[in-house]
């Protein structure tokens, strides 16, 4: 008996923490991530390093990005670093489950706010605010991609559905672009 009174304490510990770290993103609409965000620019990714923080207790991915245009906002310098949470130092590893990747070179659509006074910036909506831009080799254009292409959006606030539009997987990078300036104008 006290074994498994042991064990079912044992398992609901487990499953009590595991629902302490679960993470859940609401699908953000490019309308809503535009009026949210302090910047939004395109780029090329030039470097991705991790490291711990000071304390030794979290790993954090940085993105240095070269902006190639603004959307929205200002920037110092023609560089913005991205902090994300999770990475590889070593042995150990963060995994923040839906984080998006980057590789150097790739060519980036960032919605994005401040940490505070770190002086980096995060994508809006985990993987909601990054989009890829990719070269068509067929044709010479250039498209972009992102998780809320494929999506219902919902209200933050009520939780119903949003009334979408068909989007197709990828979109004419103009035609996206053209598209957020117009949101940034309505802001």
């Amino acid at each position: 008996m006290k074994l498994r009174f042991l064990a079912l304490t044992t398992t609901f510990l487990l499953l009590s923490l595991a629902s302490v770290y679960a993470i859940s993103v609401l699908p953000i609409s490019e309308e809503e991530l535009t009026g949210r965000a302090t910047v939004i620019v395109t780029g090329e990714v030039e470097d991705v390093t991790t490291s711990f923080d000071q304390d030794h207790h979290t790993i954090y991915t940085f993105i240095k990005t070269r902006v190639t245009r603004v959307l929205k906002g200002e920037l110092e310098d023609e560089v913005l670093t991205l902090r994300q949470l999770g990475g590889t130092v070593g042995n150990d590893t963060l995994t923040l489950p839906g984080a998006p990747t980057y590789e150097i070179g790739d060519e980036i659509l960032v919605f994005a706010g401040p940490f505070d006074q770190t002086g980096y910036y995060g994508v809006l909506g985990i993987y909601y605010g990054k989009y890829d831009i990719e070269l068509d080799p067929s044709n010479g254009m250039k498209y972009v991609t992102g998780a809320s292409f494929t999506i219902d959006h919902v209200d933050a606030e009520t939780f119903e559905k949003l009334p979408g539009k068909f989007r197709p997987d990828k979109v004419s990078l103009d035609d996206f672009l053209s598209e957020i300036e117009g949101y940034v104008v309505q802001n």
